[in-house]
C-alpha cells in the first residue's frame, strides 16, 4: 500500500458484501445521484459473504492505541484506513428471482446473522441493507423493516426494499446516496472525537500530539475539507519541528524526517491545490533547509542516502509546479517558482549520489588480470568500468541468504534484521548496525539510474523548451546528458547529444567549445566503430577548430588515405566552410535578360593535393546545375601552387522564375570501381582579384589571409530582367503563290488566324495561346493550312525584325492542287 497516496487524496471507504454480481451496477447508480454536497472521491471495495470470516478482525481492542514511545506514526494506521476500516458497510441480498415465496423470519435469520458476522470485524461502521425482491406490497414492506429496526437496531432510513432489480434503485437513488454520504460523515467525526479524547489526556509538548494533530487533519479533510484541515497538519509539523531541535532521544533522526516529509507532502498539495504558491514555497525551502543533513557527517557507506533524500525532494517539488502547468507561466518572479529549475538540480543531484555510492562502496580493487582490459574507468566512479575493476565491499547474494528483512511497523523505522535459518535471533548493537548499512546498499543496487536519468532529463528538457532565451542552458543540460550516457557505454545517445550542441555552438562561432565536443563525438564514434561518423568528425574538426594549417593539412590528408585504402562501399559528403580549399565565383554582368548568356567564372585555391573526379556547379535552379569531368575519364587535379579555373558560359532561358544564384561547388571523388566516393561541398564567396588572396604559413594562427577587397554576398546573385508585356505578332508575305495575290501582308494577334483576309489558296494559324510573352517567342509554332484539293510546299519562316512594339516574321509557302 502506498502511504503517501492515502495522505494526499484520503477518501471515506465503503464496503459492499453479497451478490458481488449488481455491485456495478449499484455503483453507478449512486455515482450518478451524487449532488454537489459529495463530489469527493469515494473508495468502494467489494466483496462476497463467504469473505467476511477472512477479514480482520479489530473489536474494542482497537480503542486502546498504545502511549509507549514505540514510534511517531504507524504504518498499520493508513493501510486499515485506506483498506479495512469502512465508513459504511451495506449488505446486498437478492431474492428477486426465486420464485417460491420462503417465509420471511427465515430470510430475516439470514440478515440477522451476515449483520452479526460484520459487526464482529467493525470498528462501529454504519450499516445499509439493499434487499432485491418482488414484494410491492406496501404493507409488508413496512412490517419487515420495523422487523428488522426491531431485531438488528438499524435505522429505518438505512433499509431499502427494492423491486424491478437495479432499475428499481434509481428512483430512490438521491435519497439512498445522501444517507450513505451522511452515514460516512458521521462515522468519521465520531472517529475524530476519538482522537481529540486521547489527545486531552496527555501533555500539549507529548511526541504523541504529532500523530494526534495529523489524524485530526486527516478526518477534518474527510469531513470538511483541505482548507479546513490545514490548521491541524501545520499544528503537528510545528511540533515535530520543535521535537526534532531539542531531540527526541527515543527516535532516530531518520524516522523523525520521514515523518516530517510526510507531514509536509500532505501541507504542500493543501497549498498548491488552493494556487498558494507562496505558501507552499515557503514551506518547501524551510523543510528542506531544516531537515539537510551535513554530508561529511555521515558513515561514508551511506553518504549516498543523503544525496538521494535531496534529489527525491526537488523532484517531487518540481512535478508539484508543474501539476499547476507553471511551465506555461511567460515570466516568473524568480527561479523558485520554475519546474525546470528542480529537475535540473535532480540530474545534478542523482549525478552525484551514484558518484558517491561508487566511491564509498566499490574500494577493494582486483587482481591485475581482471583489470586489464578495463582500465577506462579505472578512475572515475560513474563509469560502468568502474565496477568491473573493483569489488562491493560485502557480496549481495550472501547478504540476501544469509538475513532476513522484516519491515518495522511505524514510519521511518530501521527494519528488524535476523539471521537465517533462526527468524527469531534479532541482530542488535554492531552486528544490527553493520547489516542494516548493509542493507541500504543493497537496496541501493536495484535503483535503475538510466531510467530514472531519462524521465527527468524529459521532464527538464519539457520546462526549458517552454521558455524564451533558454537556449544557453537547453546546451548545458544536453551535454551534462550526453556525460551521463557516455559513462553509462550509451555510445550512441552520447554522440547524438554531443553533435547537436556541437552544431549550434559552431553556429555560434563558439569555436573551441564545438571542437571539444566534436572530439568526444570523435570518441564515440570510435567505440561504436562507426567510420563514416568518425570521418564525418575529422572534417567538422578542420572546420571549427583552431590549429596550424599544417596540422589540418594531416587530417584531411589521412581522411583521404583512409578513403582509398578503405575496402567497404563508402558514400560521403562532406561541408567543408576553411580555408584549405577556398572557392572564389562571379558573373560577369550583375542583370541579364531572357536570351542572354552569361558568364561564371569559377576559381578554386587549395592548400592541399586533391584530386577529384567531377565538379558540380549547384544554383538555386536545379535546371542550370552543371557536372564538369574529364571526357577522356581522368582525375581533375587540385595543386597549392596552382589556381583551378573554369568559365561557364550560362544561357538564360525563358523558364527561369526568378533571379539565379549561386549556391555551392562540390568536388566529388571516387574509385575505380564505382562503388564508393568522397565529395567536398564548398560554399564559394565573392571574388574580385583573385592574385590578392594566398596562404599565409608564416602567421601564428597560420590560417588564411585574404587581402582582396570582396563584394558584397550579392555578387553571387544574378539578376534577371522583369519579362516584357504582351505584345503583337506582325506577318508578312511576300513571296508570289500561284493563283494567290503576291506581297500580301497581314496583322495578326497570337493565337488567331488571319480568317477571311488571308489569301484565298492559303492561309495560316498560331498553334499557341493568346497570350504571348517575348520570353515564349522561341516555343511559337506556325500550323499553315490550305484549302481541300490542295497542299502547301516549300513552307518557310524567316525571323526578321525584333522591337519594343512587334515581332516580324516572313513566312513564305507555296500552294499546288493535288
Amino acid at each position: 500500500m502506498d502511504i503517501l497516496e492515502t495522505v494526499i487524496n484520503p477518501k471515506p471507504l465503503i464496503h459492499l458484501y453479497g451478490y458481488t454480481v449488481l455491485h456495478t451496477n449499484i455503483l453507478s447508480i449512486i455515482k450518478d445521484a451524487s449532488d454537489s454536497r459529495s463530489r469527493q472521491d469515494i473508495s468502494y471495495k467489494s466483496y462476497d459473504y463467504n469473505e467476511i470470516l477472512q477479514m480482520p478482525s479489530y473489536g474494542d481492542n482497537y480503542y486502546q492505541e498504545s502511549t509507549r514511545a514505540d514510534g511517531l506514526m504507524r504504518t498499520s494506521w493508513y493501510t486499515k484506513i485506506a483498506n479495512d476500516l469502512p465508513s459504511v458497510m451495506i449488505l446486498v441480498f437478492d431474492w428477486s428471482q426465486e420464485k417460491d415465496e420462503i417465509a420471511w423470519h427465515y430470510r430475516e435469520e439470514e440478515i440477522r446473522s451476515q449483520i452479526s458476522k460484520l459487526r464482529e470485524r467493525s470498528r462501529d461502521a454504519r450499516l445499509m441493507i439493499m434487499i432485491f425482491g418482488n414484494d410491492n406490497d406496501t404493507s409488508r414492506i413496512e412490517a419487515k423493516i420495523s422487523s428488522l429496526k426491531k431485531n438488528t437496531e438499524l435505522e429505518s432510513k438505512g433499509i431499502y426494499f427494492i423491486c424491478n432489480g437495479t432499475a428499481g434503485l434509481v428512483p430512490v437513488s438521491k435519497k439512498f446516496e445522501k444517507t450513505l454520504f451522511d452515514y460516512s460523515i458521521s462515522y468519521y467525526k465520531d472517529l475524530k472525537s476519538v482522537t481529540k479524547a486521547k489527545q486531552h489526556k496527555i501533555n500539549k509538548d507529548d511526541f504523541l500530539n504529532i500523530r494526534y494533530h495529523f489524524k485530526n487533519g486527516f478526518f477534518t479533510e474527510i469531513i470538511k475539507g483541505q482548507s479546513k484541515a490545514i490548521k491541524s497538519y501545520q499544528e503537528s509539523y510545528d511540533l515535530i519541528k520543535e521535537h526534532k531541535e531539542v531531540g527526541l532521544r527515543n527516535f532516530s533522526y531518520t524516522e523523525v524526517r520521514e515523518v516530517a516529509d510526510l507531514i509536509v507532502n500532505k501541507l504542500l498539495s493543501c497549498y498548491l491545490k488552493h494556487y498558494n504558491i507562496e505558501s507552499a514555497l515557503a514551506l518547501f525551502k524551510k523543510h528542506f533547509d531544516l531537515f539537510s543533513r551535513n554530508v561529511f557527517k555521515i558513515r561514508d557507506k551511506i553518504k549516498f542516502s543523503e544525496v538521494n533524500w535531496r534529489m527525491i525532494w526537488m523532484r517531487k517539488f518540481g512535478e508539484m509546479l508543474q501539476q499547476l502547468q507553471m511551465n506555461k507561466v511567460g515570466k516568473f518572479k524568480d527561479f523558485w517558482y520554475f519546474p525546470g529549475h528542480y529537475f535540473l538540480n535532480t540530474l545534478h543531484l542523482m549525478q552525484q549520489k551514484v558518484k558517491i555510492f561508487q566511491i564509498h562502496n566499490y574500494t577493494l580493487e582486483t587482481d591485475a588480470e581482471d583489470s586489464s582490459d578495463s582500465t577506462e574507468g579505472k578512475d572515475d566512479p560513474l563509469h560502468p568500468s568502474y565496477t568491473k575493476i573493483r569489488k562491493l565491499w560485502f557480496d549481495p547474494h550472501e547478504f540476501q541468504s544469509k538475513y532476513a528483512i522484516q519491515m518495522n511497523e511505524f514510519i521511518g523505522k530501521n527494519p528488524i534484521i535476523s539471521c537465517h535459518p533462526n527468524p527469531m535471533a534479532h541482530l542488535v548493537d554492531e552486528e544490527y548496525k553493520s547489516a542494516l548499512i548493509m542493507y541500504k546498499v543493497y537496496n541501493e543496487l536495484t535503483f535503475n539510474y538510466q531510467h530514472e536519468f531519462e524521465s527527468v532529463l524529459k521532464l527538464t528538457l519539457d520546462s526549458y523548451s517552454s521558455q524564451q532565451h533558454s537556449d544557453r542552458i537547453i546546451d548545458h543540460i544536453y551535454s551534462m546528458a550526453s556525460d551521463f550516457y557516455f559513462k553509462q557505454e550509451n555510445y550512441k545517445k552520447c554522440r547524438e547529444m554531443k553533435s547537436y550542441v556541437a552544431t549550434r555552438m559552431a553556429r555560434q562561432n563558439w569555436n573551441d567549445v564545438a571542437a571539444d565536443l566534436i572530439e568526444k563525438v570523435k570518441v564515440c564514434s570510435l567505440k561504436m566503430k562507426d567510420y563514416e561518423s568518425f570521418v564525418q568528425s575529422e572534417f567538422e574538426l578542420i572546420n571549427v577548430k583552431k590549429e596550424d594549417i599544417n596540422v589540418k593539412k594531416q587530417r584531411i590528408n589521412r581522411i583521404i588515405s583512409k578513403f582509398e585504402e578503405s575496402k567497404e562501399a563508402i558514400n560521403q559528403k562532406f561541408a567543408l566552410n576553411n580555408p584549405l580549399i577556398k572557392v572564389f565565383a562571379r558573373f560577369d554582368c550583375k542583370t541579364a535578360e531572357i536570351f542572354d548568356s552569361v558568364t561564371l567564372s569559377i576559381r578554386i585555391l587549395s592548400a592541399i593535393n586533391f584530386k577529384f573526379n567531377k565538379l558540380y556547379i549547384n544554383f538555386n535552379d536545379k535546371s542550370f546545375n552543371k557536372e564538369i569531368f574529364d571526357s577522356d575519364g581522368n582525375e581533375l587535379e587540385l595543386k597549392p601552387d596552382s589556381t583551378y579555373q573554369n568559365d561557364l558560359t550560362i544561357f538564360i532561358r525563358s523558364q527561369i522564375k526568378s533571379d539565379l544564384k549561386l549556391d555551392y561547388v562540390m568536388l566529388e571523388k571516387t574509385k575505380k570501381n564505382g562503388d564508393s566516393s568522397l565529395s567536398l561541398l564548398i560554399h564559394p564567396v565573392p571574388e574580385i582579384n583573385i592574385d590578392h588572396l594566398f596562404f599565409d604559413t608564416s602567421k601564428e594562427n597560420n590560417e588564411q589571409v585574404d587581402k582582396s577587397v570582396q563584394d558584397p554576398k550579392d555578387d553571387l546573385l544574378l539578376k534577371i530582367s522583369e519579362i516584357r508585356q504582351k505584345i503583337d505578332l506582325q506577318i508578312e508575305y511576300s513571296e508570289n503563290i500561284s493563283s494567290v495575290n503576291s506581297g500580301a501582308k497581314k496583322n495578326c494577334t497570337a493565337g488567331r488566324s488571319v480568317g477571311a483576309d488571308a489569301p484565298k489558296d492559303g492561309y495560316f494559324s498560331l498553334k499557341e495561346s493568346p497570350n504571348i510573352f517575348l520570353g515564349e517567342l522561341a516555343m511559337i509554332d506556325f500550323t499553315l493550312k490550305c484549302r481541300k484539293g490542295c497542299e502547301i510546299i516549300d513552307a518557310s519562316m524567316v525571323l526578321t525584325d525584333i522591337s519594343d512594339e512587334a515581332v516580324m516574321y516572313e513566312n513564305q509557302f507555296k500552294v499546288r492542287e493535288i
